[in-house]
């Protein structure tokens, strides 16, 4: 079971959910998997001892510093959240300014978007936030991190030649459809972006994919971001702090698909 107080992932040998720092990879013989929109991979056990040997913590490719630095963007990290216990989330000593959440994409999940996107039918929400139609096939991490960023400019720092700001502020202008074409055709932010995915991440067979939304604060309002919607949603005002009013929205998510594991969501914080 999926439990809003903690991240739970499978442990394939003992056909177990656990917490990530509670399968031992030597006790069950575990292996992980790495979601990130529709890419992962498997480890076998040995490797997954190499990679593990303390403590099992689970941080997406795609939002590594690597590939942040690729993109000429600094002063900034993803960080994971492990739970989303009142308490937990209290040891964040750090402003949060965005959270990225992966999830299953199920056909009950499915439907709760769509209800939800329609249910904001009518409001032009474009220009309050920098949003993008994912018009790539196995691009969510990617997406989500232009999301990130280009809604928090002020939060983060670009080289001269950031080739991710060079996308934003010529986007600028643009429709989110227009958006996604100029992402196809960015051949610097995809050669980057498949080079880091590249590192031991393959596409698995068959199955539920999985996806990615990010969350962020826009005009003191909760805002969520996902290039597969119509448009962004706007969750309400919000109070402080803003990571309790974003894991509210992950567990709307979870509570959708309470017998599922593949959940798992990341921070944007200061790189201090």
């Amino acid at each position: 079971m999926v439990s809003n107080s903690i991240i739970f992932h499978s442990c394939f040998s003992c056909s177990k959910s656990q917490p990530l720092a509670m399968c031992h990879p030597i006790q069950h013989m575990a292996s992980l998997i790495f979601h990130v929109g529709s890419v992962a991979t498997q480890l076998n056990p040995f490797d997954f001892f190499k990679l593990c040997k303390v403590r099992l913590v689970i941080t997406t490719c795609f939002f590594s510093l690597q590939l942040l630095a690729k993109f000429g963007v600094s002063s900034c990290k993803y960080v994971d959240i492990l739970g989303f216990e009142p308490d937990y989330l209290k040891t964040f000593s750090k402003p949060v300014r965005a959270v990225v959440l992966t999830f299953p994409l199920t056909t009950k999940l499915e439907e709760f978007r769509n209800k939800k996107t329609e249910e904001q039918k009518g409001k032009n929400l474009n220009a309050e936030v920098f949003y993008l139609k994912q018009t790539l096939e196995n691009s969510s991490g990617l997406v989500a991190l232009i999301h990130t960023v280009a809604n928090n400019k002020d939060f983060v720092s670009f080289a001269d030649d950031s080739s991710l700001k060079s996308y934003i502020d010529k986007s600028a202008a643009a429709s989110p459809e227009e958006r996604g074409k100029l992402l196809e055709k960015n051949e610097v932010l995809l050669s980057d972006f498949k080079s880091v995915a590249a590192e031991g991440f393959v596409r698995p067979d068959g199955g539920d994919q999985c996806h990615v939304l990010v969350l962020v604060p826009a005009n003191k309002h909760l805002k969520e971001i996902d290039g597969h919607l119509e448009r962004p949603i706007d969750h309400g005002p919000l109070s402080e702090p803003f990571l309790e009013n974003a894991v509210n929205v992950c567990k709307q998510y979870t509570e959708q698909a309470k017998d599922e594991v593949r959940f798992s969501a990341v921070a944007l914080v200061k790189d201090a």
